[in-house]
């Protein structure tokens, strides 16, 4: 009988080890859950910044097209303006 008394005092005595540890898993999962949230909001915070600034770019390569395009348009008015003023110049010379 006072075998069994031990034995189950041993018992208990393991089972509070097991408890203790349980619970010292238990708050190092919830750190590192914690942890993993705060950087996956991080990321997402750093996916978010990087589409604001993708479209900014995007727009701001829009506009610098169409400057592009507006000065190669006045480029070719140009030239023919200046084609034009050759022509009358070299008629003015000619009478």
């Amino acid at each position: 009988m006072a075998e069994l008394k031990e034995r189950i005092k041993i018992i208990q005595n393991e089972l509070e080890i097991l408890k203790n540890e349980s619970s010292e898993k238990d708050k190092t999962l919830h750190k590192f859950r914690t942890y993993f949230q705060e950087e996956v909001h991080k990321r997402d915070k750093g996916y978010a910044e990087l589409n604001k600034l993708d479209f900014q770019r995007r727009q701001k390569k829009e506009i610098v097209d169409q400057q592009i395009n507006e000065i190669e348009k006045q480029n070719v008015i140009l030239l023919a303006l200046e084609k034009e003023m050759l022509q009358l110049r070299h008629q003015y010379e000619v009478t």
